[in-house]
């Protein structure tokens, strides 16, 4: 599991899968199963070895307003869980709040993006999360949109303080839309994160590259997505374990696929696999998660 809020949560969604009204509130509500062959935490980097299936549940609030032309406002809420059937350390509820502030100045959008998200892990309080984004964003013709942002971020975990941090982030997006119903987007990123301890101190250089589709097949609208993702990790912190600095590399490939079925109803399948390569043989390990969801929009 990877906990941390991202900011980039509506960017493509509001930009590509449907056409915002200047006052609109949406509600989504997800239920389903979720399975792991090698459940883990990634900020605790904790490793259970087993596999498990979990009950899957979410609700999520959107409101878009949009008072004048050059102002817009996005708002989101959700609550998620996962509960599993054997392995109940791991169960997961999150809080997890959004605001994107824009201003449209010529050809410039000008945003602020504040999110917060609270954790409990199997019933006690796990993870707190904060972060400020503020970002730059440009719409070049009519197919592509470049934004550059910078995320000042707050990560405090109850039980294990000296990995909290306070980590920075710098990062660019580059949409191409290849049509109204087809898009690709490319992220790099940098940054740092500072720990309590310094020993959980690092840098880090990262990529994703995605691509999503929108199609239409027997009277009903779907979409399908891909993206790949790639991060390097090195520590700055020495550990009496490792003869030299700490190294990470994290790659992962995840799909989905939506069916619309009827109306609101849609049914959503989810693959992710993850490969976390380290230097650190208690970090180094691999995990695919699966997820079957029965999805309804409102």
């Amino acid at each position: 599991m990877h906990l941390s809020v991202k900011l980039s949560l509506f960017t493509a969604f509001l930009l590509f899968s449907r056409t915002m009204q200047a006052n609109e509130l949406q509600l989504q509500l997800q239920l389903g199963l979720e399975h792991s062959d090698n459940l883990s935490i990634l900020e605790t980097e904790t490793i259970s070895e087993r596999s498990d299936l979990a009950r899957r549940l979410s609700a999520e609030f959107s409101y878009y307003w949009q008072p004048n032309p050059l102002v817009t406002v996005d708002a989101m809420y959700q609550y998620s869980q996962l509960h599993y059937q054997e392995l109940t350390d791991y169960n997961l509820a999150m809080h997890s709040g959004f605001l994107d502030l824009s201003y449209a100045y010529q050809q410039w959008t000008l945003g602020l993006a504040p999110a917060y998200s609270k954790a409990r892990l199997a019933g006690e309080d796990f993870l707190t999360h904060s972060q400020a984004g503020f970002y730059l964003a440009r719409l070049v013709g009519t197919q592509s949109y470049l934004r550059a942002s910078l995320t000042l971020s707050d990560k405090k975990l109850a039980d294990l303080p000296e990995r909290s941090a306070r980590p920075v982030q710098l990062s660019a997006d580059w949409y191409r839309f290849l049509s109204q119903r087809r898009f690709i987007q490319l992220r790099v990123q940098t940054g740092q994160e500072r720990a309590n301890d310094s020993a959980f101190d690092y840098r880090l250089v990262g990529a994703r590259l995605r691509f999503s589709q929108r199609f239409s097949w027997l009277e009903r609208q779907h979409r399908w997505q891909i993206t790949g993702r790639a991060q390097y990790r090195p520590y700055r912190g020495e550990l009496t374990e490792l003869a030299s600095a700490r190294r990470d590399q994290h790659y992962g490939i995840s799909a989905e696929l939506n069916i619309g079925l009827w109306q609101q109803l849609s049914l959503v399948s989810q693959l992710d696999m993850a490969r976390y390569r380290s230097n650190l043989d208690s970090a180094d390990y691999r995990e695919t998660r699966a997820a079957l969801l029965l999805q309804a929009s409102f």
